[in-house]
């Protein structure tokens, strides 16, 4: 998932936990930045 500019990979399932509040050895695998790609529609 994608949160603040931020992508995230769930550990295991999880329900209303953000990963702005996850610990090291919480729910949450910080994956790396994401950089919008703006769209030429």
């Amino acid at each position: 998932m994608v949160y603040e500019s931020l992508s995230y990979q769930a550990k295991w399932w999880t329900k209303n936990e953000l990963p702005s509040e996850s610990v090291e050895w919480g729910v949450w695998k910080l994956l790396g930045v994401c950089i919008p790609i703006p769209l030429n529609l």
